[in-house]
Parts: C-alpha cells; structure tokens; sequence
C-alpha cells in the first residue's frame, strides 16, 4: 500500500491543545509558526468526531500571511493528474524527539487524503473549535488509526542522504532500493505496524548509527539548554561494547538502543535509561522483554545510572525475569564509567 510521511510538531495525545478537564499539551518543535503562536493545526490529529472520523492536518502553508499554500501530489500515491483525492494511503506521522532526530509518532491506515486544503463547514468537535482548528488534509476512521504513546516513540528515522526526508513536511518514499536503509528502516516500520517484532538480520545489514549528543536549543516556553545524555551515554557504551565484543556484531535499531549478535542470532539487548526513578525503570524492564520476546536465550541488559542507594529491592524481580543491571557514572568532566557490564 502506497505510503505517505507527514511531518508535525511533538505532543503527548495530540487531542486537542487548550484543553478544559486535563492539562494542556503543548506542541513542541513544530517550526516557527509553533515557535511564534504556541499551537499548531495538527494539535487534533487523534481526536475523533461523533462519527468516529478523524482529521489528519499537516502544515503545507509557504512564507508568512502573504506566502501561498501548496499541493499534496497525490499523483505520487497513484491517483491521476485530476484527481481531489485519493484513498487507502497509509499516512505516517512523524516528529522531532527532544533528542534530536524524527521519531514516528503513529500512522493511520486506508487514509484519504486530499490534493488541497479542506475546510470544516462546522467544527467536529468542541475540542476543534477552542484551538480553532478549522482545516485539515486527511481523513481516517479512529479504528484505523493508532499512536504510538510518548514514552515508546522509538521509531527513529535517518536523516541526510538521498532517500531520506529532508526539510519538507511531506515525504514519499517512491522507490526504496534507492536507500539500503530507507528500505531497512520502512521494512520495520512494516513490522511493527503489523505487530512483529524482527530479532534476526543480515549481519551486514547491522550496523550502529550514533545518536545525537552535546547541546541543543529546545523552544518551550521560553528557551533552554538540554544536554543530550541519552545519547552520550549509548554512544559511550556502544565503544565499550565494540572493545569488549571484538568478534561480534554490535548495532541498534529504530527499537532497540543496542544489541549484538553472532552467529545470526541476536545474543545481547541493552536498554538505557538516565533516569532511575521507578517508571523509568519499569519501562525498561518491558522493552527488554518485549524486544525479545521473553526468550530466555537473549540476554538482556538494562544500563541505569548509578544508585547511591543501589536497586536492592528489584534485584528479585530482575532475576526472575532473566534481566541483568549495569551501572555508570558520569563525572563532571562528563567522562562515563560503566559497571557490572556482561561478560
């Protein structure tokens, strides 16, 4: 089925941004007009109308209140030069990670989607009309549409090179043989729509690709420093590893921080955290299990930041269920010390 990429700002639900009974849900990084106004169009994607009908928004607008709004070309999704619309288009959400980088956010399925603009005779729900959400660009029904909850968006897209979307917020991914892996990561994105978790590949279709790290700028409500150190901390562990596992394939995927693998069979998952508070550790625990699939051959590895009160009290629980802890420190000269990593 013919698919298409819609880039968006991040939000948790995205049900609405000014909302009554709950907290609100900020858009972030959606661009200037976000930076700018605080809201985005796109802030009731998942939020159904009375009839079970959800209105897909992503922004096509160029310039500023003079600039010109663009087309969706639909012909690159088989429908004909004439054509307003064109249906059963599986339409992939996807927006930037605090981290850096885009992470799927969740898609809808047997889409419509049309070549311009629409405009709501009535807003189709109360939601719509207090954030003023008066146009959209794709239609679903809520049975077919799912997101991905904010704590597993780990779906992480590449950026540079030919086939990989650049700064349009529309992307089709025509020809995959073009990008080995554009192809690699749209054949997991496949997968894991469909609920199949793949722990097998090609070795050298393993490989590791860094994660963002350092300083970045993040707008919220007013500007702040955000020190990347997820991704300092897996790229750290990822040259121990290499070091460590000299006859081994060491790699990470759109789901998995890090794994090895010899002998084509995956031996090794590492799942790393810098919190050490509860959810963050209960989360770890249920992507180690659920990237393995529980399988008792897989060794799995959750990396913690080190405990001054150590994690006695899960150490049972880790037991039973075949996980093993690392620790590391990071000192002020931001120099990583890991601790108790696998044999």
């Amino acid at each position: 089925m013919p698919q298409l990429f819609c880039n968006i700002s991040w939000m948790r639900e995205y049900q609405g941004h000014l909302r009554i009974d709950q907290p609100d849900d900020q858009p972030q990084r959606g661009g200037r007009w976000v930076l700018e106004h605080g809201t985005a169009h796109e802030c009731c994607n998942f939020l159904p109308d009375d009839n079970g009908i959800i209105y897909g928004h992503v922004e096509t607008w160029r310039g500023d209140e003079d600039g010109y709004d663009t087309q969706i070309r639909i012909e690159n999704l088989g429908a004909s030069i004439d054509d307003q619309y064109v249906d059963n288009i599986d339409v992939i959400w996807m927006a930037t990670h605090e981290n850096g980088g885009r992470r799927v956010v969740g898609w809808y399925r047997n889409a419509r989607i049309y070549r311009h603009r629409q405009t709501h005779d009535y807003y189709p729900t109360n939601q719509h009309q207090r954030d003023n959400v008066d146009s959209f660009r794709i239609t679903a029904k809520k049975e077919n549409t799912y997101l991905i909850t904010e704590n597993n968006r780990e779906l992480r897209l590449g950026s540079g090179g030919k086939g990989w979307p650049g700064h349009s917020p529309i992307f089709y991914p025509e020809d995959r043989s073009k990008n080995k892996r554009m192809a690699a990561f749209l054949k997991r994105l496949d997968d894991f729509m469909n609920g199949i978790v793949i722990q097998h590949a090609e070795p050298e279709q393993l490989t590791f690709n860094p994660e963002a790290s350092g300083q970045s700028t993040v707008y919220v409500a007013n500007v702040r420093q955000m020190h990347r150190i997820h991704g300092m901390v897996v790229n750290e562990l990822y040259d121990n590893l290499k070091r460590k596992y000299r006859n081994k394939v060491i790699f990470n995927t759109q789901l998995i921080d890090i794994a090895i693998a010899g002998d084509r069979n995956l031996e090794k998952i590492f799942e790393v955290k810098t919190g050490n508070d509860k959810q963050s550790i209960y989360t770890g625990i249920g992507q180690l299990i659920f990237h393995s699939k529980a399988d008792p051959n897989i060794h799995k590895i959750l990396v913690l930041p080190q405990s001054n009160n150590g994690y006695g009290e899960f150490y049972s629980l880790f037991d039973a269920m075949g996980i093993w802890i690392s620790e590391y420190y990071i000192d002020e000269d931001e120099n990583i010390t890991f601790e108790y990593l696998p044999d």
